[in-house]
């Protein structure tokens, strides 16, 4: 039954020369309505990744989407797990859009190269002329994870990130419209990476959207935890 599916994604506009990604990794992802769920933020790479404590710098809102309503949420300082809260009826969606961070590159050949390798050239303005000296790159990240309770299937919502992925169940199969700035994301790169339990090694599949900034996941294993994961950048 895909419902069994534990699943949790992130959109984000990706840095670093080693592309660490970010999620939210709840407690629970099947649970009864006023349950109390706890959310780690976790920071790693190839789906391997430790947990971070909350830190308010580090975000710019934090929240819950139920019943198509958004509700901030307020997390003591140095919180772990980062956030909590209580699930509501249905579907409920964490969510976290972090603060900008800086990174900054000994020059624009290397920036160039982390570009070309995250086949993300198609996005980049590139200079008429090669810049001198270090190049500094901004980034944000957008991030959402679902949790149901037990006498509903999950049902993802857009709840008005400027970077976002809307999901629909088709069979054992995900389908996924990416939206940046509220529009369909054409032709961008994507990752699927999926492990058996939390500290098995991760596959990964790198496939696009499409012309209407859809993707199909096929054949997903029950039981199995899945992150979803968009470089961006511009």
């Amino acid at each position: 039954m895909l419902r069994k599916v534990l699943i949790f994604y992130f959109a984000t506009f990706m840095s670093t020369t080693y592309a660490h990604e970010f999620w939210l990794q709840p407690n629970a992802y099947t649970t009864t309505e006023g349950e109390e769920i706890q959310v780690n933020w976790r920071v790693g790479m190839d789906f391997q990744g430790r947990s971070s404590a909350y830190i308010p710098d580090m975000s710019t809102y934090v929240g819950t989407f139920q019943n198509g309503e958004l509700a901030p949420l307020n997390p003591r300082f140095a919180a772990k797990p980062s956030l909590t809260f209580n699930a509501g009826p249905g579907t409920t969606i964490g969510i976290t859009e972090s603060a900008d961070f800086v990174v900054e590159y000994e020059n624009y050949q290397s920036f160039f190269a982390f570009i070309e390798k995250e086949h993300l050239r198609s996005q980049l303005i590139e200079p008429a002329e090669t810049p001198s000296g270090k190049t500094i790159e901004s980034y944000r990240r957008f991030t959402k994870t679902l949790i149901s309770t037990e006498a509903h299937a999950w049902q993802d919502s857009l709840v008005g990130l400027n970077f976002e992925w809307l999901l629909t169940r088709e069979g054992s199969n995900l389908r996924g419209t990416l939206y940046i700035n509220k529009q369909p994301a054409v032709n961008y790169p994507v990752k699927l990476f999926a492990k058996a339990a939390q500290t098995s090694a991760a596959s990964v599949q790198k496939i696009k959207t499409d012309d209407m900034g859809e993707v199909l996941f096929t054949n997903l294993e029950a039981g199995y935890l899945y992150l979803i994961t968009v470089p961006y950048t511009h």
